[in-house]
């Protein structure tokens, strides 16, 4: 959330609507600021969704202090867009690099089935 509030300063919005979280700021946020840390850090698609997921959460509690409305809610198409396309990204970029998808699972460092079998039989015979 820091992340959104130092945003929210640099691009000066008026005093009244400062913080007030909508789909524009989430959209220029997320297309923004996340698309910056991405080619920087280059941070998952998870992340990014965290970060729309906290930004909603502090729609909602706007809302609940009654300073937000619910028909101003921030996931407007365009955001939902912006998540689809970097979706498509990560998942593009993960096949040019052969990203592993066992890794980290109990197929990850057994090649055959021989050894698998010797795993899964030493578990079954363990007291």
């Amino acid at each position: 959330m820091d992340e959104f509030i130092r945003w929210c300063d640099d691009k000066g919005y008026p005093l009244a609507t400062h913080y007030q979280v909508d789909g524009d700021k989430l959209y220029f946020f997320g297309g923004i600021s996340v698309e910056e840390e991405v080619e920087a850090y280059v941070i998952g698609f998870s992340s990014i969704e965290q970060y729309v997921s906290a930004v909603v959460l502090l729609f909602h509690d706007q809302c609940r202090l009654n300073l937000n409305v619910p028909t101003n809610h921030p996931q407007i198409p365009d955001v939902k867009t912006l998540l689809k396309n970097e979706r498509k990204k990560e998942t593009r970029r993960r096949k040019e690099n052969y990203a592993d998808r066992v890794a980290g699972s109990i197929l990850n460092g057994y090649s055959t089935t021989d050894e698998l079998t010797k795993v899964v039989d030493y578990f079954l015979t363990k007291d």
